[in-house]
This record gives C-alpha cells, sequence and structure tokens, in this order.
C-alpha cells in the first residue's frame, strides 16, 4: 500500500467537517464562543464597555427615559421680561425601541457574565468552508466581509480571537483524520501516524 493510499480522506470530508452539523468545526467554534473560550485558548473575558453591556442586557433596546430637552422663551407677567425656559418633549426614539442596527432582528443574545462574541448569532453561524489554494487544506472563511473585518477587528483591538482553533478543537480535528485513516491501513496502528496542524 502507497503512503499515499493511507493517507487519503474520502472526498468531501473536508467540507463536512468544516459546516453543516453538530459535529463541525463552524458549531464547534459557536458553542465554544457562546461559554465563553475563544480559540487562541482564552477564557472569560469580560466586557469592557459598560454602555455595550446596558444595550445587550436589553436586546438592544434603548434603556433611556426618552426624554429631550430644548429652551424656549416665555413671557412673564410680574417682571414684563422674557425668559428663557428649558422646555421638554418626547423624544420618538425612546424607551423600548431597538437600536437601528438591529431592528429587524428576531432575537439577541443578552448573557453579559463574559464576551461570547454572540449578539444576534449571524457572524458565527456564518462561518463557512472558503476555496482553498491548496489541496486537502481547509480554509474557513465569514459569510460577509462584514463579519469577518468585525472577527478580526475584535481580535486586534479586544484580544477576542474566534480565528484559527483551540488546542481542543485542533484534536478533535486530528481525531477524525486519523479515523479515516485507520479505515485505509487496516491493523496498523494509527499511533504510528503524527499529524501537525499549522
Amino acid at each position: 500500500m502507497k503512503l499515499t493510499d493511507i493517507l487519503k480522506l474520502p472526498d468531501g470530508f473536508w467540507s463536512k467537517l468544516a459546516a453543516g452539523s453538530t459535529e463541525s468545526i463552524q458549531k464547534w467554534i459557536e458553542l465554544d464562543a457562546l461559554n465563553g473560550m475563544m480559540q487562541d485558548n482564552t477564557s472569560n473575558h469580560q466586557y469592557k464597555s459598560e454602555s455595550y453591556k446596558k444595550y445587550k442586557a436589553n436586546g438592544m433596546y434603548r434603556t433611556t427615559t426618552g426624554i429631550g430637552k430644548g429652551y424656549g422663551v416665555r413671557y412673564n407677567k410680574k417682571t414684563g421680561n422674557l425668559n428663557a425656559v428649558p422646555l421638554y418633549f418626547k423624544n420618538k426614539k425612546g424607551v423600548g425601541v431597538r437600536l437601528k442596527a438591529y431592528k429587524g432582528e428576531s432575537a439577541t443574545n443578552k448573557d453579559i457574565s463574559k464576551v461570547n462574541m454572540y449578539l444576534t448569532g449571524k457572524m458565527l453561524r456564518g462561518i463557512k468552508r472558503g476555496a482553498s489554494p491548496e489541496p486537502n487544506t481547509l480554509l474557513m472563511v465569514f459569510n460577509t466581509l462584514e463579519d469577518g473585518k468585525k472577527a478580526y477587528g475584535n481580535r486586534d483591538r479586544n484580544k477576542y480571537d474566534i480565528l484559527g482553533l483551540s488546542n481542543i478543537n485542533r484534536e478533535k480535528v486530528k481525531e477524525r483524520m486519523l479515523k479515516e485513516f485507520k479505515k485505509n491501513i487496516g491493523n496498523i496502528s494509527p499511533k504510528q501516524i503524527v499529524i501537525h496542524i499549522e
């Protein structure tokens, strides 16, 4: 048996592993994030913005009273003077109105006990396999350019990293590869094969 035959993976292996099932890289990353675990093996990050925490806990709805203040002029009969007085008016964008960027969203995650990179979930659910320039390699991409920028921005600015694979998820990939190699090599122990994931 040739070495290339031993190390051959079945058609569709990478596509199936990338996304589309509960046992896929996309799902592992999503579930890790929901539990506050990042792909750089760190966990339990705390949100830095108190304002963001308030909005997220409230489903991205406004938390202010919605009362605005302006100034008008009022005539004082006793003094005969015109005085500037504060005038209060109702702001249409008041309490109970969702922020513009999140209008139309059916649900948002309200967990603020740790950073979970999950607000609407679109970014994490949108992770998928991209076109790889090399055979037998897996390239994971985001569904939209906006989501990709958001992920890189969070990694670079805040150290919230969902890019790459954690040590645990790397081991999961190795296990699935070894399972396929074992089918190819029969009685040869898979312990003799060393897989390095970069």
